[in-house]
Parts: C-alpha cells; structure tokens; sequence
C-alpha cells in the first residue's frame, strides 16, 4: 500500500488512525502491519513531532499485540524524536499532538506490560494535562493503573475525577465504558463503603 508523500505525511497520518479501528475490532496483528506500512512509506523529511507520533501509534499496537519488548523501543523512539522537534514544526493536522498523548500510551504499555507503578507516574500526568473530555476518559485507566498497584484509594480518587467530569462538564461514552470496566474490578472491594457510593453513582450517570 503506498502512502502519498504529499501533505507532510498525512497519508501516513490517516493510514495510523485506520489501524487503532482494525485493533479495536481484535486484528491486532493487522494494526501492526498497517503502522509498519505507514512508517515505511512516510516522507523521508518528516517532521519529528510527526514521526514522534507515527512509532507512538506503533508502540501502542505492539504492545497490543503483546510484543511488550518491541512496544517499548517504539515508545523510546517516539519520545526521542518528540524531544528533537521544534516549535511550530508540527503540521496543521497534528497541532493538539504533544507530551499528554505521549504519557497516555506509556501508561497503557506499562500497564498491559505488567508494570503498573509505571503506568500510575505516566498516566497521571496524561490526565492533568488533559482537556476535560480526554481526562474523563483517561481518569478510568488511572484508576485502573493505581488498583493493579493495589491503591485502592487513588484508583477511588481517580475514577470519581472522570465520574465528576460525566457529571457535571462532559459527555462521554468511551469514559463511561471505562469507569464501567474498572468497577467490575473493584468486586473484591464491593464491602467497602467508598466502593458502594461510587458504583452508586455511576449506575445513576445518564445511558447512552
């Protein structure tokens, strides 16, 4: 599959965001092949702020392909070239990309890589320096970080965070099912008065 070199790299842009739909649908093996194809083929003169974000996406579909070693050089690679890009070289179509994103996927690498004292520090950043919608969303996986690292009170701390954003500022689905999926693994905690009251909560949030 060739990928246009025109645009700085956009048809690389588009070919990485096809493939976090191919991974979501359970091919994570042709996510990587898809990630591949696009580093592959983008312009040789790439910004690096471009590039950062092409092995970022590559990171994120090694590591969910369970190729946690290989995960991790991408993500060096991609911070490297993060710290090699200079103000306003990043193109129009990648303004919002920085420091939050590249913090988000090192948490979800160290996580599924087993290491979740390493995801909490990461993705604790991602959530502080994200908009509100994306801290709702990214408030789910830090709770989920901070339980693996048997926190029972941060994980509490960080999921009422994205709960009080779907409150009161945000609507958003992918936070929902995520504030979803880390109440399912607090049942050995269900006891807990603080566990009760944020399940409680969370049923009373609006479906759909």
């Amino acid at each position: 599959m060739a990928v246009s070199h025109g645009g700085g790299g956009f048809g690389a842009f588009i070919l990485a965001e096809m493939g976090v739909h191919i991974s979501d649908s359970g091919d994570t093996a042709a996510r990587v092949k898809l990630i591949d194809t696009a580093i592959g083929n983008a312009p040789s003169a790439l910004p690096p702020a471009a590039a950062s974000y092409l092995y970022l996406h590559q990171a994120e579909a090694l590591s969910r392909d369970t190729q946690h070693e290989a995960a991790g050089k991408s993500l060096n690679r991609a911070y490297d070239l993060w710290d090699a890009h200079r103000a306003g070289d990043r193109p129009d179509w990648l303004g919002w990309y920085g420091e939050a994103q590249l913090k988000s996927t090192e948490g979800k690498i160290m996580l599924r890589s087993g290491f979740p004292e390493r995801a909490t520090c990461a993705l604790a950043i991602a959530v502080d320096r994200a908009v509100p919608r994306d801290r709702a969303v990214r408030s789910g996986r830090l709770a989920t970080a901070r339980l693996a690292a048997r926190d029972l009170d941060g994980a509490l701390n960080a999921a009422n965070v994205g709960l009080e954003l779907l409150e009161n500022r945000v609507r958003s689905d992918r936070a929902h099912v995520r504030l979803a999926k880390f109440s399912r693994y607090l049942e050995p905690h269900a006891a807990a008065p603080a566990v009760r009251e944020f399940r409680e909560r969370l049923r009373a949030l609006p479906a759909g």
